[in-house]
Formats: C-alpha cells, structure tokens, sequence
C-alpha cells in the first residue's frame, strides 16, 4: 500500500496535470490512496481536485488549514494507511512508472528515502523560459546538487526531491518541522542521515519540475530560498541544513565587490 501527499496552494494551472498523472500510473490504483492537502487555495484549485476525485475515488481532497506545506505532510503522514509515503509537488510532472519505480529502488536498495532525477523544464516556452532552465540545470547554477545535474547509478545523497519513505522513517526521526515555511525536506533529510539511515537518488526515475519564467520570480525564489536555509539553522539550533554550495554564491559575490578596491589599492 502506498500513500501519496499533495500539497498545494493556488496551483489551478498545474494541479489538473499532476492528478492526471497519478491516474495513469502503472502502479495499482487499489494499492493506492492519494490526499491532496489544500492550503486553503483562493482559486480553482479545490473544485479541479474535487472533480477529479468524483471519478476516481482513491484520490481524496483534504483542507489545509495551515496553508503551509509541513503541516499538510504531516497530516497527511497521521491520515494514511500505506506502507511507503510519496511525497509529490504540484509544480512537476511524473511519468507512469514513477511510482512503482521508486518503489522498487526502495526495496531493492533496501533505503530509508529514495527520490529520482528532477529534470528543470521552463513553465514557459519564451527565451528567459529557458534560459532559467538552463541555468537550474548546470552545475555553475545549482553546484553540486546532483538531483538537479543527473548520476549515472544509484548515488547516496544527502537530500532528494520530494521523496519516497518507508513509513517507519517517522517513527524513527520524527515528522516534519512545521516551523519551516520552505527547507522542511533538506532538514527532514538530514536529521534521516544524522540517524544512521540510507537516502539514495536514483537515475531511472525523474520527474519534471517547471521553474520560474521570469528572472524577477527567480530572484524572489532564490532569496526565500536562502532565507530560510538560514532561518532553519535558527530554528534547529544547528547548522546541518547548510553545504558548502550554500556559500559559493556569496563568496563569489564578495569576490566581485572586493576585486575594484583590491585592484584599486595596488
């Protein structure tokens, strides 16, 4: 039995695709139950899950009072039967096996949490579109973040988008940190790491996430994006939430603003 957690807000362009995407998994809908968690959502969102809910009953739309993601996994972790969690987002897309072949890696890998390849697709197809993409797709934007750049076998990894769990890992580590607006999954992850247990991203599964398609909308991404990285280490009282890629933008940033009056000096 597997339980898939959606949580979403406002995602009325999206969320339509993605429950459609579930529905055409190879995996056995009677091995499935699917709540999609709403936060609440002011537009079209509840009435799309509803109607595709009415056609297939195993996908059930539960409200989100909280409006924020950590609270809607962990209801949704409290609500499920399954023996395997699936977390899935609502900005991606997932082809049939998806499911069935995290399934089979966690198994097989004998893992804590497995998660597949993002692919970055731009949200729009217009040139700035794709250029964040591209970007989302290099190393020289996302460092060393190997779900986002690709592995070749299957790789020990500190985090992993989204996130296939057997259901013990939250008898064993906890539920997620519902002070964490953003950076829940990479703190979740870690604490799994810290307690001995196996994540693993493996390449024959990938989903694909649409990015920003604007620069303004990235800037403004990127920046919650750091924030809360910082924020989490507040909160946790530790710093296991941040690598090394976290400083590589500011140290090249002070590299550049140092450079003129370096030079300026000689």
């Amino acid at each position: 039995m597997v339980s898939v957690l959606i949580p979403c807000r406002n995602e009325s362009r999206f969320i339509r695709h993605v429950l459609e995407d579930v529905v055409a998994q190879d995996y056995p809908c009677d091995l499935l139950e699917v709540f999609v968690l709403d936060g609440m959502s002011s537009d079209d969102t509840p009435a799309i899950i509803q109607s595709v809910s009415a056609s297939h009953p195993f996908i059930q739309y539960i409200p989100n009072e909280a409006r924020i993601v950590p609270p809607a996994l962990n209801k949704g972790i409290r609500m499920s039967k399954g023996d395997i969690i699936v977390r899935l987002d609502a900005h991606a897309s997932y082809p049939a096996h998806y499911i069935s072949g995290l399934v089979r890696n966690l198994q097989t890998l004998h893992a804590d949490n497995v998660g597949g390849v993002g692919i970055t697709q731009p949200a729009s197809d217009t040139l700035t579109g794709r250029v964040i993409a591209a970007i989302l797709s290099h190393p020289f934007g996302v460092g060393n973040s190997l779900f986002r750049t690709g592995v070749t076998s299957a790789t020990e990894a500190d985090t992993v988008p989204f996130g296939c769990f057997r259901r013990d890992v939250f008898d064993r580590f906890g539920m997620f940190d519902e002070r964490l607006i953003r950076n829940q999954d990479i703190e979740f992850n870690k604490r799994i790491k810290a307690g001995g247990g196996k994540i693993f991203l493996v390449p024959d599964v990938h989903s694909v996430y649409y990015a920003r398609s604007t620069f303004p909308a990235l800037i403004k991404n990127n920046f919650q994006n750091g924030r809360w990285i910082l924020l989490t280490a507040h909160y946790t009282g530790t710093f296991s939430s941040l690598s090394v890629r976290h400083f590589i933008p500011l140290f090249f940033t002070l590299y550049l603003l140092l450079l003129p009056v370096a030079h300026a000096l000689t």
